[in-house]
């Protein structure tokens, strides 16, 4: 999948359960989470908005999921443009072996990433990075500037996770 969106030309790197696993709480998922910048999508008249000819949605029957929240995300493309290049995503998810070093979102985009969809599944992968030594104190950091109108849901899950 991600050698698929590599040859459209698309700006990527994994997010969701693939990322969680990178950042060291592995669970098991159902398809491919990439947070994508404008590189997928191709903008029309009357800002009409489409994926863009050849970008993939499924490889070898795995689903893939171009995540890319524009209207909420308002620093999108520095999440794609700052991804790590060498996570060891070998060590996370063996179906990878092949493709050792694809860009994985840092641990604090993707926790952004999780407060802003506040699923239960999202809420639930920020308690087991935290419990897998996530460091709260850098979230907030990186909260602070960016979002700081998540920083109450951050506090809501430490709140949680403390009394866990």
């Amino acid at each position: 999948a991600a050698n698929a969106l590599r040859a459209a030309g698309v700006n990527f790197a994994f997010a969701g359960g693939i990322a969680v696993a990178a950042h060291g709480y592995r669970r098991p998922t159902a398809d491919v989470d990439f947070y994508v910048d404008d590189s997928a999508f191709d903008t029309h008249g009357g800002g009409f908005v489409t994926m863009r000819a050849g970008v993939p949605v499924e490889v070898n029957g795995v689903r893939i999921d171009l995540v890319s929240n524009a209207e909420s995300v308002a620093h999108r493309d520095e999440i794609v443009a700052t991804a790590p290049r060498a996570v060891p995503v070998l060590s996370a998810v063996p179906p990878l072996a092949a493709s050792p070093t694809f860009p994985v979102v840092s641990v604090e985009a993707l926790v952004y990433l999780k407060l802003v969809a506040w699923r239960a599944r999202d809420r639930q992968d920020v308690l087991s990075l935290l419990e897998a030594g996530l460091d709260p104190n850098a979230v907030a950091r990186y909260l602070t500037p960016r979002a700081p109108a998540m920083l109450a849901r951050w506090r809501r899950l430490l709140d949680e996770w403390d009394q866990g």
